[in-house]
């Protein structure tokens, strides 16, 4: 990759990003929700037999291509994938040599795994100012993306009405939690969603049968393809619970 200073980042990228990125739907084309719940013990078929999504976590971000393609041949076919973006683009301002090849990274991580969406997860030193702002919007309408990138941001942008407005203004999917939506506020609206499920605000993650109840009436409300993800081990039973929800179980 040329590492030329006066090339815009679009230009250092434009070659690399696939004509085609995954699909969005089912082989019937209906909508489709996607289940992850976070896990300590990796990528394994026991997993599989309980979720229908893996979405990288931060420490995945040093497994290699070969690997990740490894994952991917081991999973079985209805199996989807969440990759991630190292989060070290957003503190160079989405822009230059390194952050073009951080970009490439990501790209070869969503080609290996086959995922149909991205994660960029912004620490909280990456502050909603201005510069900020005008870095992720340029970006990501300068940059062919190879799927729906979905943008969790922690820190201020959590209390920030600028999140939902850059999200909307740069294509990106909020990353938010529906039973945690102040209740009568709309939500975001499009052709998909990405949800994270916290389990409230205590100590230890929590979130009834109620709860799931209204998650599954939200979602078929909301309509349109989605992820759901569970952001704990230990909300593993209940994720398993949502799918049989959503199966009709």
């Amino acid at each position: 990759m040329t590492s030329d200073p006066s090339k815009t980042f679009a230009e250092l990228m434009s070659h690399a990003a696939p004509e085609e990125g995954p699909q969005d739907h089912d082989g019937e084309g209906a909508p489709l929700t996607r289940v992850a719940c976070v896990t300590d013990r990796g990528v394994t078929p026991k997993y599989w037999s309980r979720m229908t999504c893996y979405e990288m976590s931060s420490s995945d971000l040093s497994a290699k291509p070969s690997a990740l393609r490894r994952w991917r041949e081991l999973a079985p076919p209805e199996a989807r994938f969440t990759a991630r973006v190292d989060p070290q683009l957003a503190l160079l301002g989405f822009a230059g040599p390194e952050a073009a090849r951080l970009w490439g990274h990501a790209l070869k991580r969503v080609e290996a795994l086959g995922a149909e969406a991205l994660l960029l997860h912004t620490p909280s030193s990456f502050r909603p100012s201005d510069a900020a702002c005008a870095s992720i919007e340029r970006f990501f309408k300068e940059t062919p993306l190879p799927c729906p990138v979905a943008w969790r941001a922690d820190g201020l942008w959590e209390e920030s009405d600028r999140y939902l407005q850059v999200c909307e203004a740069a294509g990106l999917l909020p990353v938010l939690d529906p039973l945690m939506w102040e209740e009568g506020e709309p939500m975001p609206e499009g052709e998909r969603f990405y949800w994270r499920l916290l389990g409230g605000q205590g100590l230890t993650p929590r979130v009834t049968e109620y709860d799931l109840e209204r998650l599954l009436d939200l979602a078929e409300e909301r309509g349109g393809d989605g992820w759901v993800v569970f952001s704990s081990p230990l909300m593993e039973p209940e994720a398993r619970r949502f799918r049989q929800l959503l199966s009709g179980e």
